[in-house]
């Protein structure tokens, strides 16, 4: 039975990864569509329209979001699509043969998939997630449990790097970094890096940086919406009174992590 639009409305808004995959979200103001379970944060009501095929999200003039993909997500669905049809066509043709070749099962198990381990900190357990190239994409300053595979090995370089910073042998990561976002928030995560060890930086500085003088709060945002704290050093960023201003691990973890690195009275640069 196909939802209406306030269920709809109401899946977006609490993020339901049910909805995944089921229709397009567009927002008007921005010209940007979504998966409805996208971590982006949301419009109001009155600014959502819905598409079922990106095509006709295209075709209305939005562009796709650069942090959930919804057009990788159209690709890889049409990939798969020929690979089941693959899949049933040699299934078909021989199916003792297929059934019983575990060869056959591992050509057909995707591998594109990213991988997850959970380190033990000071600050309480992080999940690390990085994508099948090794590059990170996440860390989870709550430990909740990553998507796709759980394998530390693939995880190795962060989590070390992660460990030496904790011990205080590491002031700079150095680490691939793939994190999706639009182009302003990617310009603000650059900006993070360019924040020494030991400094912080006031919201308003940042966005004078990023000749958006005026766009205090939206660096802000894009600040709560970076993937991989910590390594993009968001903490570093405070009020420009001085204080702690807002942090998506929570204000004493990032007491701690300016604490560590000898700013936890920031002097504003």
């Amino acid at each position: 039975m196909a939802l209406t639009r306030q269920q709809m409305l109401a899946g977006i808004y609490a993020r339901d990864g049910a909805l995944h995959g089921t229709s397009l979200v567009a927002v008007t103001t921005t010209r940007v569509d979504c998966l409805p379970d996208c971590p982006a944060p949301k419009t109001t009501a009155e600014n959502v329209l819905f598409f079922l095929r990106e095509l006709d999200a295209r075709n209305a003039g939005f562009r796709p979001c650069k942090r959930c993909r919804p057009d990788q997500f159209s690709a890889r669905l049409d990939q798969d699509g020929e690979l089941v049809r693959a899949l049933a066509e040699q299934i078909r043709s021989a199916p003792q043969r297929c059934l019983a070749t575990h060869h056959f099962w591992r050509h057909w198990t995707r591998q594109d998939m990213p991988y997850w381990t959970r380190l033990n900190s000071p600050i309480g357990p992080l999940t690390i997630t990085v994508d099948d190239g090794g590059a990170l994409i996440g860390i989870d300053l709550r430990g909740a449990p990553g998507s796709g595979r759980k394998q530390p090995q693939r995880c190795r370089e962060p989590a070390e790097q992660l460990e030496e910073y904790f011990a205080g042998q590491r002031r700079q990561f150095d680490l691939p970094v793939h994190a999706g976002g639009s182009d302003f928030q990617q310009a603000v995560w650059r900006a993070l890096g360019d924040v020494p060890f030991g400094t912080a930086v006031s919201y308003g500085e940042l966005a004078r940086r990023l000749g958006r003088p005026g766009a205090a709060r939206a660096v802000g945002r894009a600040n709560g919406a970076n993937p991989v704290p910590i390594v993009v050093p968001c903490h570093r960023v405070i009020a420009s009174d001085g204080g702690m201003g807002g942090f998506s691990g929570g204000l004493s973890i990032k007491r701690w992590l300016l604490a560590h690195e000898g700013t936890l009275q920031p002097q504003l640069i």
